[in-house]
């Protein structure tokens, strides 16, 4: 995830640069002279709360899920936008793929699901104690063993948050990657940069 880039004005507190995103808007904008006014609102309030949500770094997957649902909209009007002004076209283009980009970073479509477990054992045996999967962390008498429990469960919590992270973007690119075999327009949004389906044959073969 990126945060907002600073840069000193002398003497003054540091101001945020404008983004790839914005300046693509600001781009439309001034092309469009207003005819574009919906789509715009549209891309600045997309840009601003997926930004918020990646500022919050919040675990989860409330971003992931806003951003693929509106960047697949976005596309579809990309494509007939294509057809109607090439000119804007390539400046909303320039938006989406900036957008993309995060998402991209975060991809790992060489790489295979972690392990889940739907009820976690406590991973330290504390001798005459009585444990069992699943089991109410302060019901663990043993320190040491009530520790690594926590850490076993929080770990298998974020694991669990990765899957699903991940099985959303792969999700999304794989539109991307049937939208550009279908729409000869869309030959120009970023899409995972490898053949998915090879890519999770690989991963696994591995392991």
């Amino acid at each position: 995830m990126i945060g907002l880039m600073l840069c000193a004005v002398s003497g003054r507190a540091d101001t945020p640069q404008p983004t790839e995103a914005s300046v693509a808007i600001a781009k439309l904008r001034d092309l469009a002279k207003g005819d574009a006014d919906e789509l715009i609102a549209a891309m600045q309030a997309f840009d601003t709360t997926y930004a918020t949500y990646r500022l919050e770094k919040a675990p989860g997957t409330t971003d992931i899920l806003y951003a693929t649902k509106g960047l697949m909209s976005f596309i579809g009007r990309y494509a007939r936008l294509m057809k109607s002004n090439p000119e804007e076209a390539q400046l909303f283009v320039e938006f989406i793929n900036s957008e993309i980009k995060f998402l991209k970073d975060e991809f790992k479509p060489n790489e295979k699901m972690k392990d889940v477990f739907l009820n976690t054992a406590p991973p330290v045996n504390p001798g005459r104690e009585s444990i069992y999967s699943g089991m109410p962390v302060d019901a663990v008498k043993n320190p040491e063993a009530r520790r690594a429990y926590k850490e076993a469960l929080n770990q298998n919590r974020l694991n669990a948050i990765y899957n699903e992270r991940q099985s959303r973007l792969w999700s999304f690119f794989r539109f991307i990657e049937f939208a550009k075999q279908r729409t000869p327009e869309l030959t120009a949004i970023t899409d995972a940069g490898c053949d998915l389906e090879q890519a999770r044959k690989a991963a696994y073969a591995q392991h």
